[in-house]
């Protein structure tokens, strides 16, 4: 087994680089690709400055513009919302298996200002944004109306910010690529579990291209009917393009819960996917994103 460091990128280790371009591209099969970076990018909208976990690559263009990426932890604790800014990756190869490792180090806060200047996190604002976001996601209905002024919002200045703080740990993530996707595990044992509420695995990828939702239970939405941030309680759940030859799957397990998102706000938001919510008390997390390359009939 052969192993290289690609860098840790601005985390409290020191920086070494042996891939040059700072990103290493895994082939996966006809017309698909996944790509990991050592630093934030792509530096696409509102996610540009976090750290990004396995981008999907068709036609040898990546397609994940303001998502995530797959299997990227988020975590939640009583103060506030703690996302990566920094990481160390480092990949491993078998034979013809690929294996990625890559540390993200739980550094980084949201923040909003006013024309990228004054910050207006003040408690009445946060209490008002806080309120409207939770009707958003909780409250389908209200999308009608609150989706214009978060429009708003937008249009007047106010940007999402994410700055570095002091870190709360880290979560090592294990990408194994596979014939059809990834085998994905979380390592939560050296993140600080004080006051930590719950952790999520985000799967994000571009919603320009992935516009249609689909389960087990026959369920299918395209865009803003998929909803912002929904339970989902079913054996499987798939995002596709509206035609079904590229889509990207994700199983109901036991012990957390699966939410799947889409939002698309030009100019600020572009990203759709699923995400597990787990327990802080979890050592370790599981799963597997399967990813489909035809005109589709079932998962």
């Amino acid at each position: 087994m052969t192993y290289g460091s690609l860098v840790n990128s601005a985390g409290p280790r020191e920086k070494v680089h042996l891939f040059r371009e700072g990103f290493y591209t895994l082939p996966l099969g006809r017309n698909l690709a996944f790509r990991v970076y050592a630093d934030s990018r792509p530096h696409n909208l509102e996610t540009a400055r976090l750290q990004k976990g396995l981008v999907l690559m068709f036609n040898e263009k990546e397609i994940i513009e303001e998502g995530m990426g797959f299997g990227v932890p988020v975590a939640i604790f009583s103060d506030k919302t703690y996302f990566s800014g920094s990481a160390q990756v480092s990949s491993s190869e078998d034979g013809k298996n690929k294996t990625i490792l890559k540390h993200f180090f739980m550094d980084t806060v949201s923040r909003k200002s006013w024309k990228g200047g004054v910050y207006v996190d003040n408690p009445l604002y946060k209490l008002f944004s806080g309120s409207l976001a939770s009707t958003y996601r909780d409250y389908p209905a209200s999308r009608r109306v609150i989706f214009p002024l978060i429009k708003l919002r937008n249009k007047v200045g106010v940007r999402t910010h994410f700055t570095k703080v002091e870190s709360r740990g880290e979560v090592t993530v294990t990408y194994k690529i596979k014939r059809n996707g990834l085998d994905i595990t979380a390592d939560l044992t050296k993140l600080n579990k004080n006051h930590c509420r719950k952790v999520l695995l985000l799967n994000e990828q571009g919603s320009t291209f992935f516009r249609k939702f689909f389960d087990s239970d026959s369920l299918s939405f395209t865009d803003e009917k998929i909803g912002a941030w929904d339970l989902i309680k079913v054996d499987w759940a798939c995002f596709s393009n509206l035609d079904n030859t590229l889509s990207f799957c994700l199983r109901g397990l036991p012990n957390c819960r699966l939410f799947r998102g889409r939002e698309h706000i030009r100019g600020r938001l572009a990203w759709a996917g699923m995400g597990y919510e787990l327990s802080p008390n979890l050592d370790f997390f599981n799963y597997k994103v399967q990813i489909h390359l035809e005109k589709m009939k079932n998962a």
